[in-house]
């Protein structure tokens, strides 16, 4: 086909069921074709080679500016909201990013609607209106997103990163922008912000600097035909991409100590080295052979150590390119406990205890081969990614390696060098680290203030005796390499398929303590399962101090096994553990040849656990800065998690629960582990490659390891229950219940219109309203009127019951911000009256395409009969209910559903809203129409509550 030139082979994993094709239009866009025959979703993304790195020094924030503003009109399609809308009406979405030196812009949509979502999406590119009343109103949107981080430690680190480096370096601009640098600076300087736009645009949004990753059913043939057709007009104006000439970080800028104050109660170490950019040795992947060693967390591992001495709870380490062709890093984040703070210097010694370590002995051929193995093994049964998120990874990546190597260059260590390997540990020296102290400053050593974000810190040289030591830092002889991992499977063979394959999980056994479903899979041919066990206990939530002790307990549990499950975790074996309101899940997923073996040791010791006194300590203080650090989570997630603690039976919040711990022992804990697991009751899920005779092993597992101590005795079947249930709100009720951010200066309202019970007619009505205001709510109270950056309506369903959820955080306060949703709720009638009975319909299947959506791999599929399950509907086959009942619904009956229960006057209008005001300020004098919940207690006491759903009489059984 004419117009482009294909780039020639690409290597594809043995299970991939997609094709690719990648190619080179003759503007120098480059395009990575992607034929999957089965997709639900198409998707596309365009990453642009251009970032916050170029922004120009007088007008810092540009780039991101820009992608904000490209969403909104362009010649061909001027209306603001008519990308959003298009695709909201189709089953899709939309969403991009700017980086240091990328800018990404991608959207999903229903498989059929791939085309005219591609004509829009095009048009960015080619012919962007930068409507001037569009860009004051979007300035407002970037600076509210500026400020919704303000108080986020890690974009505040991120920022003092910048601030601290070479001020030569383009990098030490302020990459989010805000009103101030966008406006005030520019009307400042006499810059004409939106002639800075178009040339900003024209400068850098040239075809040579663009690729694009689509995906769709159509072959590649006709995919190839599309983005000729869409793209082929993109100007090509043979732009260079920045490339920066050094690292941002000097001989000025290495060997500091940087101590930053953060907005939680943190404590953090992080060492962070520049090194050499690795993406031409990509097939050595030498970076990885250390930070896999580093990183380690089994025995002999730096982690061990850290943890024996009591001053670490958790290390991470990772080698990645930051900046392509120029640099790249190596960085380790260790979690400090309150002695490892006192010990920070010893800490960093260690480490270099252990990069002397790595020298000494030497490069290990059989480490490399290992992680080549599990490598090649991760790509070979690599699940299938949702269409949107693959794209955006792949255009971000495809002119960085050779187009034969776009899948699989994270994989690849097929070029076993030593020397590589030897030059970057030679490269790990204390004079080019960068030590960064992430904790609080009592003694007040921190008086410098980072200026956008106003964060404190002190950056100050590493003193020379500490450099001496660290580069003769001795010999621990409890720090070694690792054993080889016994946990790599060997059996890849997939089990026959049944003669007649179930649809859904079935009932495989029901005895006084468990109940154990079965699905064997018939569709994704991966060696691999999932297992979810529920143990339901009446002591696990019985008070607050029960869930701190079931929680400290499980704590306790999962440090004990780290060192063990790592090397399964390495192996793709992956194990959870949490407390519940009803007890303790525990979620095993990977590959089947050695799952029985992590699910006994997980049985063994949960029945089992020994409490370890010294490490007991630092993870109930662990556990209490959780708790703590519950006040700086941002007002949006603040209200949300009110709304469930106001509307629910029974759920402690993080204060009553705080009230309860100090007095909580190491001995209380080792006595409450056979108080909750005495009486229980099991509700399991095997799912994937296994018979069911595997899956009753697997399910007995746990109730043998129990039965052993006398442990797991059943409950009486009304104590089965998982779920909460929730209450019942009064018909016209406007009830408000309002606490007050410690932190932040923004507010935020989680407005719930109470529907009711779950029933097929109530969801499918619910959610299509929902579907038809989304893009109209968001559009409306955040383009138009910038209430705030985040602006989002949804359904939310808890206990069987569901409510129409609206949430916004703002700098306006609460009561305002009902108005506005009170305001739009009145137009929604007059909204869908407008539709034509074409967009009613668009709407409508665009609802069925959503749950008609088949999941892309295992896990997505047993989180969806997981969810049937704990919720007690065991509606496996929900979609083929819903969406019959979902086409029946007319026009009539959605204006009939809004009269019911939303608009004013409504006969059922049931809402609550919950409130967080601002840290500073008091609110405005201004009559509230809502009546304040003032004891929550005494108000939960006054409803009713709903009843739990009823399981079908009949299970089906295998």
């Amino acid at each position: 086909m004419s117009g482009c030139v294909d780039l020639g082979p690409i290597n594809v994993s043995a299970t991939d069921t997609r094709s690719y094709r990648a190619i080179e239009l003759a503007n120098g866009l480059q395009a990575l074709l992607i034929h999957d025959a089965t997709a639900d979703k198409a998707a596309a993304s365009l990453d642009v080679r251009v970032g916050s790195l170029s922004d120009p020094k007088e007008i810092q924030g540009l780039a991101h500016f820009l992608e904000h503003m490209l969403f909104l009109g362009t010649e061909k399609y001027p209306k603001e909201d008519e990308y959003s809308s298009f695709l909201s009406s189709h089953a899709g979405s939309s969403n991009a990013f700017t980086s240091d030196s990328h800018t990404n812009f991608y959207f999903g949509v229903s498989h059929e609607f791939l085309e005219p979502s591609l004509d829009r999406f095009a048009q960015f590119f080619i012919s962007p209106l930068f409507d001037q009343s569009c860009s004051d109103r979007e300035l407002q949107a970037v600076d509210s997103e500026h400020e919704k981080n303000l108080k986020q430690d890690q974009w505040r680190k991120a920022q003092l990163d910048r601030h601290t480096c070479d001020p030569a370096s383009p990098f030490c601009h302020f990459a989010t922008g805000s009103r101030t640098t966008l406006l005030t600076n520019t009307h400042a300087a006499g810059i004409d912000l939106r002639q800075a736009l178009l040339d900003f645009h024209a400068r850098h949004y040239s075809a040579n600097l663009m690729t694009l990753a689509i995906l769709g059913r159509e072959s590649l043939d006709d995919l190839q035909a599309l983005v000729l057709s869409k793209f082929s007009s993109v100007a090509n104006t043979n732009a260079t991409a920045l490339v920066l000439p050094a690292a941002p970080y000097g001989p000025l800028q290495l060997a500091r100590r940087i101590h930053m104050v953060p907005i939680r109660d943190t404590r953090q170490l992080d060492l962070a080295f520049v090194l050499p950019d690795e993406t031409d040795r990509f097939e050595a992947q030498s970076g990885h052979y250390i930070s896999h060693l580093v990183g380690h967390e089994g025995p002999g591992s730096l982690l061990s150590f850290l943890k024996e001495q009591g001053w670490a709870t958790a290390l991470m380490s990772a080698s990645s390119s930051n900046m392509k062709k120029v640099y790249s890093s190596f960085k380790i984040t260790v979690t400090l406990s309150e002695s490892g703070l006192e010990h920070v210097e010893e800490i960093v010694c260690a480490f270099f205890q252990y990069i002397e370590l790595l020298r000494r002995e030497g490069v290990q051929e059989w480490i490399y081969r290992e992680c080549q193995q599990l490598q090649a093994m991760s790509f070979r049964f690599k699940d299938k990614d949702p269409a949107a998120p693959y794209c955006t990874a792949l255009a971000g990546t495809l002119r960085d390696y050779p187009p034969r190597h776009v899948l699989d260059h994270a994989y690849l260590m097929n070029d076993f060098r030593p020397d590589y390997i030897q030059e970057l540990l030679s490269l790990l020296v204390p004079r080019r680290m960068r030590m960064w102290v992430i904790a609080a400053d009592p003694d007040g050593k921190c008086t410098s203030s980072e200026p956008y974000y106003g964060t404190q810190y002190c950056d100050v040289p590493l003193e020379e005796s500490f450099l001496a030591k660290l580069e003769c830092p001795g010999a621990e002889p409890r720090l070694h390499l690792p054993p080889a991992n016994e946990f790599i499977p060997n059996d890849f063979s997939l089990h026959p398929a049944p003669f007649a394959p179930a649809t859904v999980p079935l009932l495989l056994a029901e005895t006084p303590t468990a109940r154990v479903w079965h699905k064997q899979d018939d569709t994704f041919a991966m060696p691999k399962a999932n297992v979810k066990i529920a143990l339901v206990s009446r002591m696990a939530y019985a008070d607050p101090r029960c869930c701190n002790l079931t929680r400290l307990f499980l704590d306790m549990l999962k440090d004990s096994l780290a060192e063990f499950s790592y090397a399964a975790d390495l192996a793709g074996l992956i194990y959870g553990l949490i407390n519940t309101m009803y007890g303790l899940e525990l979620g095993v997923t990977g590959f089947t040849d050695k799952l029985l073996v992590l699910v006994r040791a997980v049985a063994a010791r949960l029945a089992g656990l020994q409490i370890d006194p010294q490490r007991f300590v630092i993870l109930k203080e662990q556990y209490k800065r959780f708790l703590v650090n519950f006040k700086a989570n941002e007002p949006h997630q603040r209200v949300m998690y009110n709304s469930s603690l106001v509307l629910s039976e029974c759920m402690y919040s993080h204060a009553e629960r705080l009230a309860e711990l100090d007095d909580i022992t190491a001995e209380m804990v080792q006595a409450f582990g056979p108080t909750l697991l005495r009486r229980v009751h099991a509700e399991v899920l095997v799912h994937g490659n296994v018979t069911p005779e595997e899956s009753l092993a697997l399910a007995n597992t746990i109730h043998a390891a129990l039965s052993d101590r006398g442990l797991g005795r059943p409950l009486a079947p009304i104590e089965r229950t998982m779920l909460n249930r929730e209450h019942v709100l009064p018909d016209g009720c406007f009830f408000s219940h309002t606490t007050k951010s410690e932190i932040h200066k923004t507010s935020a309202v989680d407005m719930l219109f109470q529907i009711g019970r779950e029933s097929t007619q109530l969801n499918v009505l619910l959610e299509l309203v929902e579907q038809i205001l989304h893009v109209p709510f968001f559009s409306q109270l955040r383009t138009q009127e910038q209430l705030g950056y985040i602006v989002h309506s949804s359904v939310r369903r808890n206990g069987g019951v569901q409510y129409l959820r609206f949430v916004i955080q703002s700098d306006r306060l609460p009561l305002f911000l009902e108005t506005r949703v009170f305001a739009f709720i009145q137009s929604l009638k007059g909204l869908i009256e407008a539709l034509s009975e074409a967009q009613f319909a668009d709407y409508v299947e665009a609802v069925c395409a959503r749950k008609l959506e088949k999941p892309k791999n295992l896990i997505e599929e047993t989180r969806i009969y997981w969810s049937e399950i704990a919720s007690g509907f065991y509606e496996f086959d929900r979609s083929t209910v819903e969406v019959p009942a979902l086409r029946r619904v007319t026009k009539a009956d959605v204006l009939a559903f809004c009269d019911e229960y939303l608009v004013d006057g409504a006969a059922r209008r049931r809402v609550i809203s919950i409130r967080t005001l601002p840290a500073h300020g008091q609110p405005l004098e201004q009559e509230d129409p809502s009546v304040p919940i003032e004891d929550l207690a005494r108000f939960k006491r006054g409803l009713d509550l709903y009843a739990l759903p009823i399981a079908p009489a009949c299970a089906p059984h295998l």
